[in-house]
């Protein structure tokens, strides 16, 4: 049976509207054949802007039988798009972002008159530029100059030391040993002298000496200086002289200059951390000496001071006894040897420095009494 021709004029317009896109789209497939990539020609030459495609109508769909055909849904004819312009809900295609980002220009700086124009840094967008050009260093913003350094403070010209006491380091920070304002060569002079400590009279002893406006030189064993720091310090400020006497107290004589020069300097160190002062002087114990220790004592600067009047302190536990001693046996220039880890020895000291006192004589210690540095390595009996 042969279907009837649609009579709506609608039905009519839509059927060759149809044939018009099917024959429109084989024409274009053909043309594609011999067109480059994304539709233009080969060799790269722009035409006019392709004429979008209009959507091809709906089919009227058919039953698998006979029967009445049903009625095909109304289409809305597609719009025309006038050339060089993109299709509805699309932006031209010369307004759409590339896929790469671009980093849009500096702003220009503005620079107030009379001001130095500021050299952009390369590298960080946010740093900030430097006066002159330059990148700013780690810890300097950029924002001005560095202040300027100060200058070192340099000493006074022509300010002078405070005289010190010969053969003697003084300590820095530590008051400098008043000149003793006295030539042993013109009057009385004796140095007492104190071995073995410092102990636990040693204090009284230096308030004695105080009292009298006394000097003496304390030979120190090294393995005494630890537990009175105090009490040499005082020695360096109230003026006396700090010595050497080794460490442990051996016969060195009977050691070898390696252990002699390790007893020795042990000593030396200690003495020096504790008081600042490095001596220049040492008394060997049991006055023993040889070569060996004429040896070790020039190598480490150190002069060797015996003594000329023995007090016997050490065997004689009686002030009285200690005191008549050392007051008859001394005489001008005299090295008179105390051991002040003995009570009995501290407490005959008073009378000692009153007696002699009486006699004429200045309490030196030993730099004071030969007035000049002694040699090392040479052994000093008295002036």
């Amino acid at each position: 049976m042969r279907l009837r021709e649609p009579r709506s004029p609608w039905l009519r317009g839509a059927k060759a509207g149809l044939a018009l896109a099917v024959a429109v789209t084989l024409s274009a497939g053909c043309a594609s054949a011999g067109d480059g990539e994304g539709g233009r020609p080969a060799g790269g030459a722009s035409g006019p802007a392709a004429q979008p495609t209009p959507a091809p109508a709906a089919l009227p769909s058919q039953s698998s039988g006979g029967g009445k055909q049903a009625e095909p849904e109304p289409v809305a004819p597609a719009p025309s798009t006038p050339a060089g312009e993109a299709p509805r809900g699309e932006a031209p295609a010369s307004s759409r972002p590339l896929a790469v980002r671009q980093t849009p220009p500096p702003s220009p700086s503005v620079t107030p008159p009379g001001a130095t124009p500021q050299a952009p840094v390369s590298g960080d967008p946010g740093a900030v530029a430097v006066p002159g050009g330059g990148t700013p260093q780690p810890g300097d913003p950029g924002a001005g100059p560095r202040p300027p350094v100060q200058p070192v403070p340099t000493p006074q010209p022509g300010a002078t030391e405070t005289p010190r006491m010969p053969g003697v380091t003084q300590p820095p920070g530590q008051p400098s040993v008043p000149a003793p304002g006295v030539d042993c060569a013109k009057v009385k002079c004796v140095a007492l002298t104190f071995d073995d400590g410092p102990g636990p009279y040693t204090n009284k002893l230096l308030g004695m000496l105080a009292k009298a406006d006394a000097r003496a030189t304390f030979f120190m064993v090294g393995e005494m200086t630890g537990p009175r720091p105090g009490v040499m310090r005082r020695m360096v400020r109230d003026g006396h002289e700090v010595a050497n006497h080794s460490w442990s107290h051996p016969n060195l004589a009977r050691l070898s200059t390696a252990k002699v020069r390790r007893q020795l300097k042990r000593t030396q160190d200690s003495i020096a951390r504790i008081t600042g002062v490095r001596p220049t002087l040492m008394r060997p114990p049991y006055g023993a000496t040889d070569k060996q220790v004429v040896k070790a004592t020039k190598e480490l600067g150190l002069a060797q001071i015996i003594w000329n009047v023995d007090t016997m302190d050490w065997r004689d536990r009686n002030s009285k006894v200690v005191s008549r001693r050392a007051i008859k046996k001394v005489r001008p220039g005299s090295i008179v040897l105390f051991h002040d880890i003995h009570r009995t020895t501290v407490n005959a000291i008073p009378k000692v420095l009153r007696e002699l006192k009486k006699k004429g004589y200045h309490f030196v210690t030993v730099s004071e009494l030969y007035g000049t540095r002694l040699t090392p390595g040479k052994k000093y009996y008295r002036r």
